[in-house]
C-alpha cells in the first residue's frame, strides 16, 4: 500500500511539473513509466530496475528502456512510446521474444 501511495504522490508531482502529458516527447513519457516500474520493483524483494539495458538474443537484440532483474536474471522488459501504442506493444513483444533467447 505504501508503494501505491508513493506512486500516486509521484504522479501528482510529475503532472504539476510537466503539466499535461498529451503530445509530449518520449522522454516525458519515460518519466511517468519509470515511476510505475520503480513502484513495481519495490514491491518484490530481490528485484531491481535497470534503465537503458542492452538485450541480445538469437533473433533480436537492442536497447530496451527498462528491464527488471531478479538475482541478476532478466524477468521483464518494457518500452515507453510517446504516441503509437500498437508500435509500443509490438516492440515489447519482439523484445520479450529476444530476451527469452538470452
Amino acid at each position: 500500500m505504501i508503494s501505491l501511495l508513493r506512486l500516486i504522490f509521484e504522479y501528482q508531482r510529475k503532472l504539476q511539473g510537466f503539466g499535461t502529458v498529451i503530445d509530449k516527447s518520449e522522454a516525458v513519457y519515460r518519466e511517468f513509466v519509470s515511476a510505475v516500474m520503480l513502484a513495481a520493483v519495490l514491491l518484490v524483494p530481490g528485484t531491481r530496475l535497470d534503465a537503458g539495458r542492452n538485450v541480445d538474443g538469437d533473433n533480436n537484440s537492442g536497447r530496451v528502456d527498462y528491464a527488471v532483474l531478479k538475482n541478476a536474471e532478466l524477468v521483464c522488459i518494457t518500452e515507453a512510446k510517446e504516441s503509437d501504442i500498437k508500435q509500443g506493444f509490438a516492440m515489447n513483444l519482439t523484445q520479450c521474444d529476444g530476451s527469452l533467447q538470452v
